[in-house]
């Protein structure tokens, strides 16, 4: 049987995408795409995506 869905990424919100970009290629491996201001992707070395952005809150 097929799966219902899939479980494609991860979108965080976080005040400065690009240090938690960075923290998480310390740990984990891997490298932050640095080419946006407010909105980062990061994927691990196996290619999972995490997407960190910086949403303006009222």
């Amino acid at each position: 049987m097929a799966p219902v869905a899939r479980f494609r990424n991860v979108v965080l919100d976080c005040p400065d995408p690009r240090a938690l970009a960075r923290f998480y290629a310390e740990i984990v491996g891997g490298t932050p795409d640095d080419t946006r201001k407010d909105f980062r992707v990061f994927a691990d070395p196996a290619g999972h995506p995490f997407c960190l952005c910086r949403i303006e809150h009222d």
